[in-house]
């Protein structure tokens, strides 16, 4: 039987071409040069590498 708890920071890593983007520390980054991003960004972001190749809708 095993426990579940929450991801550490390494599985909340989601990596993309040259980018990476941590869930948990809200960081993204190119080639491990730090991006900004605002939380609108970040919001985005998170919701497309989450579901790729699904349609989202605005909401």
């Amino acid at each position: 039987m095993s426990c579940r708890g929450a991801p550490s920071q390494e599985e909340a890593v989601i990596a993309f071409g040259k980018f990476k983007l941590n869930l948990g520390t809200r960081e993204m980054f190119r080639e491990d040069e730090p991006m900004p991003l605002t939380s609108g960004e970040f919001a985005v972001l998170k919701a497309l590498v989450s579901h790729p190749r699904e349609p989202l809708s605005p909401r």
